[in-house]
């Protein structure tokens, strides 16, 4: 997915030659994308990142100390 979003801005910034690519629209929408597909992806047994991200405690502990 990912990497059809970086082809379509590519190509979307070389058709035209004469104004100047807005960059930083760019790899904002690119960086979107990417955090999205990451946060979304589901591993063999169907689970999302997200959902183990809820399962991870408020604070670590390292040594007693958090």
């Amino acid at each position: 997915m990912l990497q059809r979003v970086a082809l379509q801005t590519k190509l979307q910034l070389r058709e035209d030659e004469e104004s100047v690519p807005d960059v930083t629209a760019a790899v904002q929408e690119l960086l979107t994308s990417l955090f999205i597909a990451i946060y979304n992806h589901q591993d063999e047994e169907g689970r999302c990142f997200s959902d183990s991200m809820a399962e991870l405690p408020e604070h670590d502990e390292v040594d007693g100390h958090k």
